[in-house]
């Protein structure tokens, strides 16, 4: 099933690629953008949502943040902060890149709020960028200054005195950015089927008489 899946994000990855290749060459007055319901929050900085237009689902990388992995500090605090912002609504991705696993490199909003923005603001992400044209000098410079504010501020993971950069824990722990390596997502809970109370039978009522026969 996680194969599967894949396979379909893949399929769908290639079709906004092209749709970004375009986009690239027409300059940005063109800026391709999917919409859709968030369906899965992989961590504090990727998400996949169900393309509206197509029905597939596609991953997005939130472009030019980098947050913590789940196992380490404030990994799953980064990750239930992406699913609160995120939330049930539809979703507007705007992209111009996609990176080498066909995952959109996208800039996410949800009612015009930049969740981007907001994961480096709330301290919950680095300000990282694969490629340098991933973001406009404008909105790098943004970034950056937000990522200080956080830093300055001690906000979400710069609580820590010295925070390990998610690409160096990656590094020292041999951990995989391609997406095809992640364990499939765990199934949800389910509660156990409670057992109805066994029944007991009354013992038949039985007369003064009756009882002494049976005495005799």
């Amino acid at each position: 099933m996680h194969g599967k899946l894949f396979a379909h994000t893949l399929l769908a990855a290639l079709c906004v690629s092209t749709l970004a290749a375009r986009a690239r060459a027409q300059g940005d007055a063109l800026m391709p953008f999917i919409e859709g319901r968030t369906t899965r929050v992989v961590d504090g900085d990727t998400i996949v949502i169900n393309n509206a237009a197509t029905g597939q689902p596609v991953r997005v990388r939130l472009v030019g943040t980098d947050a913590p992995e789940p196992s380490q500090p404030a990994g799953a605090e980064s990750r239930r902060r992406l699913e609160s912002l995120v939330g049930v609504g539809v979703l507007r991705v705007e992209f111009k890149f996609t990176d080498r696993y066909g995952q959109v490199l996208g800039r996410v909003y949800r009612d015009g709020e930049d969740i981007n923005h907001a994961q480096l603001a709330g301290g919950m992400a680095w300000f990282r960028t694969a490629l340098i044209n991933e973001l406009s000098a404008e909105d790098r410079r943004l970034f950056e200054q937000t990522e200080r504010e956080a830093r300055a501020a001690r906000r979400g993971l710069w609580k820590e005195n010295a925070p390990v950069a998610p690409w160096d824990f990656r590094r020292a722990h041999k951990i995989s950015e391609d997406p095809r390596d992640e364990p499939p997502p765990a199934a949800p809970a389910t509660r156990p089927t409670k057992r109805p109370p066994p029944v007991r039978r009354k013992k038949p009522l039985t007369t003064k008489a009756q009882r002494t026969r049976r005495m005799s």
